[in-house]
C-alpha cells in the first residue's frame, strides 16, 4: 500500500501532544518553540531538564504551563485550573517549574510545557469554531492588544467578532486584518483536526509593513460541546433578514435621512429595559406602551418635530431582537419647524458619524446628536461642526434649540413639567384593586406618555449639566453631588408614597417576582444610610453658570437652574415609579387569568399582547388551548432564534454574517435565570463577608484564581471585564452557571450599589434591585 495515500493519524488529545502534532502540519502559522517534559522526569533530573531548556531557548523569556493528563479532554477542559507562569527568565525557571508541577494532581502522565514567549505581539486572542455556550455555528474571535493573558484571564474588553460558519469566504473582505489572520489559522487548524469543536489561543505579530504573522499557542477541544443541543454544531447559522433597507429612504416621506442604522441600545435602550432577545409578552408590551407612537408623541408635545403619523414605530424587530431605528430617533429629536433641507443635512451627518464610530450607539444623545441648547459657545453648532450646513441654516437650528430649551426649562404652573407632574399625580391616585388588565394597560399608556416627556426634560437637564462641567462651571465631583442630591430628595412630599410591592427586576417581564415588603424595608434602610447631603452652589459656581447662561442666551439664574435640574431628575424617577405600578398590576391580572385556565406565568410570557387579547374573547377551554399552543410555538421559535449572533449595531448587509459585539453587551452564559443577593468581591473586599450560597457574585475580572467560587453554591457571576472566550466564560458554561461576562464600566458601576441582581441569559438581560 502506498503510504502517501494513507489517512493522516488523528490529532492526539492533550495540550502538548496536540501542539506537537500540529506544529509539523500547520502552514498559516508559526508554533513558538516548546519543550514537553514529564513531571516525573523534572523531579528525577531537574538539572538535565534545565540544561535542555537553556540550549533550546537561549536565555529568552518562556511560559511554563501545565499539561496534566486530565486537562483539555473532551469531557472536561479543566481550563485554568492548574498554574501557568508567564514571562519566566532563566534564573526563575526552576521555581516556575516547581510551582506548576505542584498545582497538578500527580498523575504519572502529567507533563510540564515550557513555551517560548511571543515577542512583541500586536494582538493576542482566543478563537473558537462555535459559540462555546451553546454550539451555535459561528466562528468566534476575541482579540486584545499586547497582553498575552488578556483574553483567557478575563481582562479583555468583551469585544467579540463572530462569523457565520457557512459564510467564511464572503465575510473575509469585510473583516480587519487581525480577524482575517485569526480566521485563516482557525480554518486550517479545523481542517487538520477534523470535525471536533475546538478553540485555540494565538498571538499575531508584525510581519512586513502591514502583514500579521499568526503564532499558534494552544489548541483544545470544547468540553462544553457535550451540553449543546443535539445537532447544534452542524445546522446552518440563524441569520438576520436582508438589510438592504438600511441604505434606503424611510417608508414615511416626512422622515429625513438617506439611510439608517439600527441599534439595540440607542434612545429608549430596549436591550437594557427588556433584554436583547426578550420574550414576546415583554416585547409587545414595550411596543404598545412606548415604542408604537408614544415615544415620539411625547417629544412633539415639548416642541420637537411633529409626529409623521399615528403610532409611528421606533423599533425594527429582527429575529426577535428589538433594534432601534436610529434615523427615526434622530428625526424625533429635531426642533419643530426646521426646513426639510436642514433636517436632511443634520440627520445624514449624525448617521454618518455613527457609521464611522458604531461604539457610540449607546451614547448618541450625548456625543452624536444635539437635542437641547447647552452651554456650547454660540456659533459652534453650525457648518464647522456639521459639514454642508449653511451659516443661515445653522443659526436657525441654534435659535430653534434655544426656543425649545426655554420651553422645557419653564417652571411656571402652566409649563410642560408642572402639567406632566400633575398628570402623574392623577395616575398615582388611581385605585388599582378590581381593575381589569385592559383598563390598567390603557391607564399605563397615559402614564407612559407623561413619563416619556418628563424623561426627555430630564435628559435636557443632564445634557446641560454635562455641558456645564465641560465649560468648567462645575467640577465633575460637584456634578455628582448635584445628581446624588436629586436622587435622594423626594420630589412630591405632598403625595402619599405608594407601596412598592409592585417593583420587579424586569418591569415588563411577567415571570419576574415583585419585591416583598421585607425586601423593600431592607432596601429603604440601605438607601437611608447612604442618603446624600443637600446641594447648594458656592459663589464662584453661581457666577460661572450665570455667565454661561448669558453667553448662550438662556435667561435663568443659577439657583433656579439647580432646582430645575434636580426637579427634572426626581420627577423622572417618580414618573417611572407610578407608571410601572399600573404595568405591574396589569401583569398580575394577566397571571390570574392564566391560572384560571390552568396555565402559569412562564407560558403567558411567550404570548404577544394580541394573542392574549384574542384568547380573552374565547370560552375558557378554547382560551387555554389557544394560549398554550401560541406559547409552545413562540418558545420553539425563540429557542431557534437563540442561535443567531448579532452585533448591537447594524449598518450594512454584511452584518448578516459578521457580528461585531463592539464590547457593548455582556457575554451571557447559561440557560437558567439566576437571581439572588449581589456580593461584590474586589481589592478592598477579596473575600465575602456573607455566605455565597445562593448569591450572584460581582467581580471586576475573574481569572482562574476565582475558581473557588464554584465550590460555594453561587447561582450566578457577573464581571466588569472579560469576553465570550475568557476563562470564566468557559468555566461557567461547563458548570451551567448563569453569567454575564464583560458587562463594562457603566453596568459595573450601577451594580456596585445594588443589593440583589437577576441574570437571564435567555433574554440577555441583567437587572438590579
Amino acid at each position: 500500500m502506498d503510504s502517501s495515500c494513507a489517512p493522516a493519524p488523528p490529532c492526539p488529545v492533550g495540550k502538548g501532544a496536540s501542539l506537537h502534532w500540529l506544529s509539523t502540519r500547520i502552514r498559516s502559522a508559526q508554533v513558538p518553540v516548546f519543550l514537553r517534559v514529564s513531571v516525573a522526569q523534572w523531579h528525577a533530573q531537574p538539572d538535565e531538564v534545565l540544561v535542555r531548556c537553556h540550549r533550546l531557548f537561549s536565555g529568552q523569556l518562556v511560559a511554563v504551563r501545565s499539561d496534566a493528563q486530565v486537562e483539555d479532554q473532551m469531557h472536561a477542559s479543566r481550563a485554568g485550573e492548574f498554574c501557568t507562569v508567564l514571562n519566566v527568565a532563566p534564573d526563575g525557571l526552576a521555581q516556575a517549574m516547581d510551582r506548576v508541577a505542584q498545582s497538578m494532581p500527580g498523575h504519572p502522565q502529567d507533563h510540564l510545557l515550557v513555551q517560548q514567549m511571543v515577542s512583541a505581539p500586536r494582538f493576542v486572542g482566543v478563537a473558537s469554531s462555535h459559540r462555546i455556550a451553546d454550539g451555535a455555528p459561528w466562528y468566534c474571535i476575541e482579540l486584545a492588544h499586547d497582553d498575552t493573558a488578556a483574553v483567557t484571564g478575563g481582562r479583555a474588553t468583551g469585544r467579540q467578532v463572530a462569523v457565520a460558519r457557512d459564510s467564511l469566504s464572503v465575510a473575509m473582505p469585510a473583516l480587519g486584518g487581525a480577524e482575517r489572520a485569526a480566521l485563516a489559522l482557525l480554518s486550517e487548524v479545523e481542517g487538520l483536526v477534523g470535525p471536533v469543536p475546538l478553540e485555540m489561543e494565538f498571538a499575531l505579530t508584525a510581519s512586513g509593513s502591514d502583514a500579521l504573522q499568526a503564532q499558534l499557542l494552544q489548541v483544545r477541544p470544547l468540553a462544553t460541546a457535550r451540553h449543546w443541543p443535539a445537532a447544534q454544531s452542524v445546522r446552518l447559522p440563524v441569520r438576520l433578514p436582508s438589510l438592504e433597507f438600511l441604505q434606503q429612504a424611510d417608508a414615511l416621506a416626512q422622515v429625513a435621512g438617506d439611510r439608517t442604522v439600527l441599534s439595540l441600545m440607542s434612545d429608549w435602550n430596549p436591550a437594557e429595559l427588556i433584554g436583547a432577545h426578550p420574550r414576546p409578552l415583554a416585547l409587545s408590551l414595550f411596543q404598545a406602551l412606548i415604542a408604537d407612537g408614544v415615544w415620539w408623541q411625547a417629544r412633539a408635545g415639548l416642541g420637537y418635530a411633529p409626529v409623521p403619523q399615528k403610532n409611528v414605530g421606533l423599533l425594527q424587530v429582527l429575529q426577535g431582537r428589538p433594534f432601534v431605528d436610529v434615523r427615526r430617533s434622530a428625526n424625533s429629536l429635531l426642533p419643530a419647524r426646521l426646513p426639510p433641507s436642514t433636517r436632511q443635512v443634520l440627520v445624514n451627518h449624525w448617521l454618518s458619524w455613527l457609521d464611522r464610530e458604531p461604539a457610540l450607539h449607546d451614547k448618541v444623545e450625548f456625543q452624536v446628536f444635539r437635542t437641547v441648547r447647552d452651554f456650547a459657545p454660540p456659533g459652534t453648532l453650525g457648518h464647522v461642526a456639521v459639514p454642508g450646513l449653511s451659516p443661515q441654516a445653522a443659526a436657525q437650528w441654534e435659535a430653534a434649540l434655544g426656543v425649545l430649551t426655554a420651553r422645557v426649562m419653564d417652571m411656571r404652573p402652566s409649563a410642560p413639567l408642572a402639567s406632566l407632574n400633575a398628570g402623574i399625580a392623577a395616575l398615582e391616585r388611581d385605585e388599582l384593586a378590581g381593575q381589569t388588565a385592559s383598563r390598567l394597560l390603557q391607564r399605563c399608556r397615559h402614564g407612559t406618555a407623561a413619563f416619556a416627556a418628563i424623561a426627555r426634560i430630564a435628559f435636557a437637564a443632564e445634557a446641560q449639566l454635562r455641558s456645564a462641567v465641560q465649560r468648567g462651571a462645575l467640577s465633575p465631583d460637584r456634578a455628582l453631588a448635584l445628581r446624588a442630591a436629586a436622587r435622594s430628595s423626594p420630589t412630591h412630599a405632598a403625595h402619599p408614597a405608594v407601596a412598592v410591592g409592585h417593583l420587579r427586576p424586569g418591569t415588563f417581564d411577567i415571570t419576574q417576582p415583585t419585591w416583598s415588603a421585607d425586601a423593600h424595608r431592607e432596601a429603604s434602610a440601605h438607601g437611608a444610610a447612604h442618603r446624600a447631603q443637600a446641594f447648594s452652589l458656592v459663589p464662584q459656581e453661581v457666577r460661572a453658570l450665570e455667565a454661561l447662561a448669558a453667553e448662550v442666551g438662556l435667561p435663568f439664574g443659577a439657583g433656579p437652574w439647580v432646582h430645575w435640574v434636580q426637579l427634572a431628575a426626581s420627577s423622572r424617577e417618580w414618573g417611572k415609579f407610578v407608571f410601572s405600578r399600573h404595568l405591574s398590576a396589569a401583569l398580575e391580572a394577566i397571571a390570574v387569568q392564566a391560572v384560571a385556565v390552568g396555565l402559569d406565568r412562564e407560558q403567558m410570557s411567550w404570548l404577544t399582547l394580541a394573542q392574549w387579547r384574542q384568547g380573552r374573547a374565547m370560552a375558557p377551554a378554547a382560551r387555554a388551548l389557544h394560549w398554550a399552543r401560541c406559547a409552545e410555538q413562540a418558545k420553539a421559535e425563540h429557542q431557534w432564534q437563540a442561535g443567531l449572533i448579532t452585533g448591537p449595531v447594524l449598518r450594512a448587509q454584511q452584518d448578516r454574517y459578521v457580528a461585531d459585539s463592539l464590547g457593548a453587551l455582556p457575554n451571557f452564559v447559561g440557560t437558567r435565570v439566576a437571581r439572588g443577593p449581589l456580593i461584590v468581591l474586589n481589592d478592598q473586599q477579596p473575600r465575602p463577608r456573607a455566605a455565597l450560597h445562593g448569591a450572584i457574585v460581582l467581580v471586576s475580572q475573574a481569572d482562574p484564581g476565582f475558581d473557588w467560587l464554584f465550590d460555594h453554591g453561587i447561582v450566578g457571576l457577573m464581571t466588569q471585564w472579560g469576553g465570550a472566550n475568557s476563562h470564566m466564560a468557559i468555566r461557567c458554561a461547563e458548570f451551567g452557571l448563569a453569567a454575564a461576562i464583560g458587562c463594562g464600566s457603566a453596568v459595573y458601576a450601577r451594580a456596585l450599589s445594588a443589593a440583589s441582581a437577576t441574570i437571564d441569559p435567555g433574554t440577555q438581560s441583567v437587572w438590579f434591585e
